[in-house]
């Protein structure tokens, strides 16, 4: 339905000639440019005469006034004003006494306009008139009419419209290098981008500026394929169609992509163990691959180990060695339950980190964790590691590792613990101690 404005007067605005572009979703054309003018006062013949429809019912004649138009290339906005008379005066034949009519012609026209609310009657500063799908405004000082059409103009109003937006500072333009088209608008520092694999959506605020300085649509996140959302407690984030980009008070606004993108996603989001992201992707161990930084963990990705979570005790410890530049390089799994649920484990390219609330979070690796393995890891006779790998100075090029196993660990009330070793020698190899004598 076409709607009616209120500028200076009530005007009614319509829409003639290419209401079927205006109706569809392509990218703009050269056209689309800014208008800077007043509505243009030279109609075509006949339309400087009044279209009048009288009531007879009523007793009342509405007269529109064709005034001008604005023209956005092949689209042409018609601007017209209405007023009524509480006098009969129907100038139209016998049997047209309802029907909108050119005085010029006498004849019954084609009744193009709709009678409806005053939507616009809360614009101040500015003119702004709003058709089935076009919108065309222009903020006071702004010596140019912007026009806001099609998909984008469905979003600009399915979003909240002029409370949401205020007036358009452009026209709808084509992006420069993609197929494509936007509109930015004043309030929130926000736009609606379209293209047509993606459909129209809105960027603002933060996540827009952030968007903005890696390249726009041109960037590798390329276009929006969501508006901006809110995810309580000051959160917001955008999906574009190889990226997003998240945002909070405390951890600023970050773009995350690719398989650490998957990989935090598959952990639920902001709402994982790991929270919001904290720094941009970033390249790690010496270019082999790549990390992110999270409120409470981090993700690692090489070619050779996928993109895996850190976080916790287990993740302190891993930064202890010196992240993934460290003798444990990156992480080949996400922190998983162990010793069936009384700790948590991680594995590395270089060894394991394992913890428990009693013991803390040590490392394993080498010939000392072969033999572990061997031995049934955490979850037999060894236990959890209480300490990391040390040297044995009983013996050359020795090396040792102290472990407690789990009924020892869960069974803190007992005076009796048994305590456990893996002690390695180049001459022996591993051998397992349990209260200081030897068993394998």
């Amino acid at each position: 339905m076409n709607r009616t404005w209120r500028a200076a007067g009530i005007a009614v605005l319509t829409t003639v000639a290419t209401a079927g572009a205006l109706a569809t979703a392509t990218p703009a054309s050269a056209d689309s440019t800014d208008v800077t003018q007043a509505w243009n006062p030279g109609p075509p013949a006949c339309l400087t005469t009044d279209y009048v429809h009288a009531n007879l019912k009523t007793g009342k004649t509405e007269v529109q006034h064709y005034v001008g138009e604005l023209r956005f290339g092949d689209h042409v906005y018609r601007r017209y004003v209405r007023f009524t008379t509480t006098r009969v005066q129907d100038p139209s034949p016998p049997g047209f006494p309802r029907n909108w009519m050119n005085t010029c012609g006498g004849q019954p026209t084609q009744q193009v306009l709709a009678l409806g609310k005053y939507t616009t009657a809360y614009i101040v500063n500015g003119d702004y008139a709003e058709f089935a799908n076009a919108t065309v405004a222009k903020k006071s000082g702004d010596p140019n009419w912007h026009e806001i059409r099609g998909s984008i103009n469905a979003k600009y109003h399915s979003n909240g419209g002029f409370f949401e937006f205020g007036f358009p500072l452009t026209s709808e333009s084509p992006t420069p290098k993609k197929v494509g088209a936007f509109n930015h608008f004043e309030r929130n520092n926000s736009s609606i981008y379209w293209s047509p694999s993606t459909g129209a959506h809105q960027t603002s605020g933060v996540i827009k500026d952030k968007w903005a300085s890696l390249g726009w649509e041109n960037s590798a996140d390329g276009f929006p394929t969501s508006d901006v959302f809110y995810l309580g407690t000051g959160r917001y984030g955008e999906h574009f169609q190889n990226g997003s980009i998240y945002y909070s008070g405390a951890t600023g606004v970050h773009e995350i992509h690719g398989a650490i993108r998957d990989a935090w996603a598959r952990m639920g989001w902001q709402n994982s163990v790991i929270g919001m992201p904290t720094s941009e992707e970033f390249s790690a161990g010496g270019g082999k691959g790549r990390g992110q930084h999270f409120a409470n963990g981090d993700i690692y990705w090489s070619a050779a180990t996928g993109a895996h979570e850190v976080h916790g005790s287990i993740r302190d410890k891993y930064a202890s060695f010196g992240w993934e530049n460290g003798f444990l390089r990156f992480p080949t799994s996400d922190e998983y339950s162990a010793g069936g649920g009384i700790g948590r484990g991680a594995h590395f390219q270089g060894g394991d980190i394992y913890w428990t609330p009693r013991t803390g979070a040590h490392e394993v690796h080498g010939e000392i964790r072969a033999a572990w393995a061997k031995w049934g890891f955490e979850n037999k006779s060894v236990g959890f590691p209480t300490s990391d790998e040390y040297a044995d100075p009983s013996v050359a090029g020795g090396r040792q590792q102290d472990f407690m196993p789990i009924a020892t660990i869960t069974n803190t009330s007992s005076p009796t613990y048994v305590l456990a070793k893996i002690k390695w020698s180049p001459r022996k190899g591993a051998t397992l101690y349990l209260n200081t004598v030897p068993r394998f």
